[in-house]
């Protein structure tokens, strides 16, 4: 087929042109085109407006019913809102069919709310009446969707789950409501089985946003124990306390450098991150009442033993057995830690009546609050006085963060940071101090997700005769913690959160269940069960975002996410996929006359378009720095989709940040094809930034699968989906179109490749780089192809600049390059021939000797 030919069917078959009512414009009207738009001539020969397939498709409007609104109705544009008149000469609006999807309303479920269901707005809010003629809450789709994803990417104790989901909110029965309030939490998801593939959203402020933090006025800090200086392991006096009676045998020491006294206030902090644990920041450790302790095993006692200081001590747990709860053998749980802090605490409580303790996660980093706060003495007696204002007998903080201050929920239980009420706590579990693991999960459940919602809810039960409360969050807008950025460690040790939903009582507590006292019994059954209705409301919340997540389109997602107004790709009939190579050549004859390259880059298009005659083409284009590969791999891939292949087209860039330059330079050139059937949305970057699709995200969202689109991946992602055995992956594991960029930095990847694959025919892999590497194997096959265009040819043809070596006009002792070093400030300021300082300038500079190469930076 000769090149005229071809060009003249993609014009025909590509650029096509419609009339406003969808009728294509007969070959024989002429048109033209002002800018992006497109013109031709009626019958009268005035000039009106036509479009290309694509624009067409996103400007017909519709009633917001979803009818289209018919072409003899005369529609016009105010702002930008359109509009139409009704049959009585009324004014209405009408809708893109882009704009109608984000405006139709649904249900908090889901569901879609019928048409013939009044909805009426007040604010920025929609409403309709239910069967009952109650007003309930609608929702436009993309309001739903963020509300959704919102409440999913809550932290545990959120107090939220239920508000995700409305109209399927479970209220327990009269006689089944336990406590005063009704308790929720959220669970985060990695505590929750089949992890929700992450779909893309707009990028977000990293910094810190004032508005939130600004409204605090006082701040405390901690920091890691590794920034703290310890004493002589000698002067830690060790104090052990072992007792092995009443059902109960538990063992602990600890060292201190200090006796306690009446007015301390201790604070637990489990240092399950050994020297990474965040500690309270304080002025003078060793005059302050505030008695930090870390809590933790004999082995990491002996890692730690050097931080520690007047002021911080260290509680080991030794040995853990109750008749009731078993015998603990994971003693680095969290749960075994919160077990001996609290019971050492009720023995201060005790022994030295000390009524108030503390007990920290080890990732908090700063305390945020909006009384007036100096010291750590201070705040803790604040909190106390919170707790006895609300009749609580354990406070706790709830986790601001940089998005803003959330709604609190009544009932929310707390997490990280509890503040405890010893006096209140050792009247309701008494002197036998085997009841005071009652709060506690048993053994059989010490690597339980829930722990410390279920001490909570204990304390709520024991406490709901009395007319007080077990546990209270303090409202976020008076106090709130920062998290650390920090790795976590329980996702490897404790269990899914549905591990509680399957056992009952007897599984639980084995044959201590016969030694419980009977009020016991039934307190722990009560709890048990509230928190297993907790879990089983976050399963069902998460199992609506998981198939949410599942099914939402995912190009639609990421244009959205990257402020692009999303266009659904053109729909052109199917290719042969047999014949894609020989498509493939049409279109790259085609459209290096339309676009704007440089000679030497069509050159190279037509080089590959001539050895496109094979089963599959395997290439090695070496191409001089500077000289546009990036541009080169950009036309392959629209040729690609323009032959009509519906198998994916893949550009792999070895970082992140070339990710998003190639997706820039992709949008830019797509901008001077305004007449070719590809939407910017058909461009998908795939990496690990929020704006992006992830390689995990492609496995459990099919949406793209079949669909013609460009996925520009970082190398890391890529590697991770040639790694994952699935045959959902293999499409994207053997593509179209593959186009390795920087190859010599792409080893790991070229080295995966498997060209005998069965859907590797008729496919098209190509490495670009400056510098080939001639350790990869892959370019040493039979009928690789090796197209190259080098420095010295583009300084030949004036597209590089050549190099300018030079010397030093010295000779080359230590003494006369020293004295050149030494002026280099003044060489660097000296005025080229070209014009402008020799500073403003690419130059490289040898250096043998690391110390020169330091003073040239220098300078």
């Amino acid at each position: 087929m000769s090149k005229e030919k071809i060009q003249k069917e993609f014009a025909l078959s590509h650029c096509r042109l419609k009339y406003a009512n969808g009728e294509t414009v007969p070959p024989e009207v002429e048109t033209y085109q002002k800018d992006r738009l497109w013109f031709a001539k009626d019958k009268d020969g005035q000039e009106i407006k036509v479009f290309t397939t694509s624009a067409l498709s996103g400007r017909r409007l519709k009633y917001a019913n979803g009818e289209a609104v018919p072409p003899e109705v005369e529609t016009y544009q105010s702002g930008r809102q359109w509009f139409a008149k009704n049959e009585d000469g009324q004014e209405i609006e009408v809708f893109t069919a882009n704009a109608l999807g984000h405006r139709r309303l649904k249900y908090a479920n889901g569901e879609t709310v019928p048409p013939e269901v009044e909805t009426y707005q007040r604010g920025r809010q929609w409403f309709a009446k239910n069967e009952d003629g109650q007003e309930i809450k609608v929702f436009t789709t993309s309001v739903l969707y963020h509300h959704l994803l919102k409440y999913a990417k809550r932290q545990p104790a959120s107090g939220v789950a239920q508000a995700a989901i409305e109209s399927e909110e479970d209220v327990l029965e009269e006689e089944e409501v336990l406590f005063s309030k009704q308790p929720m939490a959220g669970i985060s998801e990695k505590y929750l089985r089949n992890k929700i593939p992450r779909l893309p959203i707009s990028v977000r402020s990293s910094r810190i946003d004032e508005s939130v933090w600004g409204s605090f006025s006082s701040q405390l800090g901690l920091i890691p124990l590794e920034n703290t200086r310890g004493v002589v392991s000698s002067l830690l006096n060790e104090v052990p306390h072992l007792f092995h009676e009443e059902g109960l045998r538990i063992g602990l020491c600890l060292y201190t450098s200090k006796p306690f006294s009446s007015g301390d206030k201790p604070l637990f902090v489990f240092s399950g991150r050994k020297e990474k644990a965040y500690i309270p920041q304080i002025g003078n450790r060793t005059t302050s009442d505030v008695r930090v302790i870390l809590v933790g095993t004999r082995e990491e006692f002996g890692l730690l033993q050097g931080h520690l200081q007047p002021g911080i001590d260290f509680l080991v747990l030794d040995e853990l057995w109750s008749l009731t709860h078993g015998s603990y053998e994971k003693l680095e749980l969290v749960n075994s830690r919160r077990i001996a802090a609290f019971y050492y605490a009720l023995l201060l409580q005790e022994e030295h009546g000390i009524t108030q303790a503390l007990m920290l996660d080890d990732n908090i980093e700063r305390i945020y609050s909006k009384h007036p706060i100096s010291s750590w003495e201070e705040y803790i007696t604040i909190l106390d006085t919170e707790a006895k204002s609300e009749k609580s007998a354990c406070v706790s903080l709830a986790t601001v963060s940089n998005q803003g201050v959330r709604r609190q929920q009544p009932g929310e239980l707390g997490s990280k940071f509890y503040s405890f009420d010893l006096a209140l706590l050792y009247e309701i579990l008494g002197h036998t101090r085997s009841h005071w693991l009652l709060p506690f999960f048993p053994a059989e459940a010490n690597g339980f997700w829930g722990e410390d919602y279920y001490f909570q809810l204990m304390f709520e039960k024991l406490l709901s005769t009395r007319g007080m409360q077990g546990y209270f969050v303090l409202d976020v807008k008076e106090h709130g913690i920062k998290r650390a950025s920090l790795p976590s460690l329980c996702r490897k040790v404790v269990k899914t959160a549905d591990a509680l939903c399957q056992v009952n009582m007897e599984g639980l507590f084995q044959e201590g269940l016969m030694h419980l006292l009977s009020v016991h019994r039934d307190a722990i059954e009560k709890t048990v069960h509230i928190l297993q209705g907790i879990i089983e409301k976050n399963i069902k919340l998460h199992q609506t975002l998981l198939h949410h997540h599942q099914t939402k389109d995912l190009m639609m997602t990421h244009a959205w996410a990257n402020r692009l107004a999303y266009k659904a790709e053109v729909s052109q009939v199917p290719i042969d996929e047999e014949t894609f190579l020989a498509k493939l050549r049409e279109s790259l004859i085609f459209i290096q006359e339309q676009g704007h390259l440089h000679e030497y880059q069509k050159e190279i298009l037509t080089n590959i378009s001539t050895r496109l005659s094979q089963e599959r083409f395997i290439g090695q284009i070496t191409m001089a720095t500077g000289t546009g590969k990036t541009y080169v791999q950009i036309y392959l891939a629209i040729a690609a989709l323009l032959a009509g292949t519906r198998r994916p087209v893949v550009i792999v860039t070895p970082y992140q940040h070339l990710v998003q330059q190639a997706y820039e330079d992709f949008l830019a050139v797509l901008a001077s094809f305004p007449n070719f059937p590809i939407e910017a949305s058909q461009i998908v970057k795939v990496d690990a930034k929020e704006t992006s699709i992830t390689a995990e995200t492609l496995l459990y969202n099919r949406t793209l699968d079949g669909r013609p689109c460009v996925l520009i991946f970082c190398q890391d992602s890529y590697s991770k989906l040639q790694e994952t055995e699935a045959e959902a992956l293999a499409p994207y594991q053997h593509p179209a179109l593959l186009l390795i960029d920087e190859a010599h930095m792409q080893s790991k990847i070229i080295s995966k490749i498997d060209i005998t694959h069965p859907q590797t025919k008729q496919t098209f892999v190509a490495g670009f780089t400056a510098t080939p590497k001639k350790s990869q194997a892959l370019w040493s096959l039979d009928k690789v192809v090796s197209i190259e265009y080098t420095r010295e040819a583009a300084v030949d043809h004036d597209y590089l600049t050549p190099c300018i070596l030079d010397t030093f006009n010295e000779a080359y002792s230590p003494d006369g390059v020293w004295r050149v070093i030494s002026a280099m400030p003044t060489i660097l300021d000296s005025l080229l021939p070209s014009g402008g300082p020799l500073k403003e300038k690419k130059a490289l500079f040898m250096c043998p000797i690391t110390k020169e190469k330091s003073i040239i930076q220098n300078n």
